[in-house]
C-alpha cells in the first residue's frame, strides 16, 4: 500500500528531534519531510501543466497563448522539484547541513535550480495567467484611444452642424459629469454620441446639398448648404444621402464623417 503525503509529513513531523532546525536536511526526518512536499508539489505542476497545455488546444487567440505560456512556465517548476529532490539526498547523504540557509535552495545544486529554473518558472506561469486579461486590457486601450482620437478629428463637422441644428443634441449626461470625464467609458459614450449627432444633421442639411453645385467638393456644398439654411430659405427636396461609406459597419462610417470634418477643417470652418 501507498504512503500518502499526508501521512508521510505526519511520520516525519513526529520523528523530528525538538532541537532540529526546520532547514536542517541533514537530520533525516527533516529531510524527508522536504522531499515528500517538493515530489508532492512536482506531480501537482506536473498534472497542473498538462491540464494548460491539453485545454490550450482546445482554446483560441489569447487564452491559448497564455494557457501554453503557463504550461511552460509549470514545467520549469516541475524540473526545479526534481532537483531539489536528489540536491536533498546529496546533502543527506554527505551530512552537508544547510540549517543556516534556505532549504535545499541553500546548496549548489539547489540556488541553480532556483535561478535558472524556479524564478523563471514562476514568472511565466503568472505571465501566462495574466496573459489574456492584459491583452483584453491593451485592446481596450487601443479602441478607446481610436474612439478618443475620432471624437476630436469630427469636432469640425459636428460644431458647424450643431450650431445650425442645436436641437438636435442628445440631452441625456451621465448624473456625475466630473466622474464620467475620467472614465474609459466615457469618453465611449462622447464619441457615438458625436457620430449620431453628425449623422443627423446631415439628414437635415441633406435637401439644401441637392441645390448646391455637384461639381463643387462636398466641403464646399455642405457650407453652401448651411448658408441657404441658415438664410431661411425652403428646402426643395427630401432628404438624401450624404458621405455614404464604401463599406458596412461603424468604422466605414466614421471615415467618411472624418473626411469631411477634414474637409471643413482645411477651410478654417468649425
Amino acid at each position: 500500500m501507498g504512503v500518502s503525503f499526508h501521512e508521510a509529513t505526519t511520520v516525519a513531523a513526529l520523528a523530528t528531534p525538538a532541537s532540529a532546525r526546520t532547514n536542517d536536511q541533514s537530520v533525516p526526518s527533516v529531510a524527508v519531510f522536504f522531499i515528500a512536499a517538493d515530489v508532492f508539489m512536482a506531480v501537482g505542476f506536473a498534472a497542473a501543466a498538462v491540464w494548460a497545455w491539453r485545454y490550450a488546444r482546445e482554446a483560441g487567440g489569447r487564452l491559448a497563448r497564455g494557457l501554453r505560456i503557463a504550461a511552460v512556465g509549470l514545467v520549469a517548476i516541475v524540473l526545479a522539484n526534481c532537483v531539489f529532490v536528489p540536491a536533498i539526498v546529496l546533502g543527506l547523504i554527505y551530512h552537508v547541513g544547510v540549517a543556516d540557509r534556505a532549504g535545499s535552495a541553500g546548496t549548489v545544486v539547489g540556488a541553480f535550480a532556483v535561478t535558472i529554473l524556479l524564478m523563471p518558472g514562476v514568472l511565466l506561469f503568472l505571465a501566462g495567467v495574466s496573459y489574456p486579461a492584459a491583452m483584453t486590457r491593451v485592446g481596450a486601450m487601443r479602441i478607446w484611444w481610436r474612439h478618443r482620437r475620432g471624437y476630436r478629428q469630427l469636432a469640425p463637422l459636428w460644431t458647424v452642424l450643431h450650431s445650425e441644428f442645436p436641437d438636435d443634441a442628445l440631452d441625456r449626461v451621465p448624473a456625475a459629469p466630473w466622474r464620467d470625464a475620467l472614465r474609459l467609458r466615457g469618453t465611449h459614450r462622447r464619441y457615438y454620441r458625436r457620430v449620431v449627432e453628425c449623422r443627423d444633421g446631415l439628414v437635415r442639411i441633406s435637401p439644401y446639398l441637392a441645390r448646391t453645385d455637384t461639381s463643387a467638393d462636398l466641403p464646399s456644398r455642405l457650407q453652401q448648404a448651411l448658408a441657404a439654411h441658415a438664410a431661411g430659405e425652403p428646402a426643395q427636396t427630401k432628404a438624401v444621402p450624404v458621405a455614404l461609406p464604401e463599406g458596412d459597419g461603424l468604422d466605414s462610417d466614421v471615415r467618411e464623417l472624418v473626411r469631411l470634418a477634414r474637409g471643413l477643417e482645411t477651410r478654417g470652418v468649425g
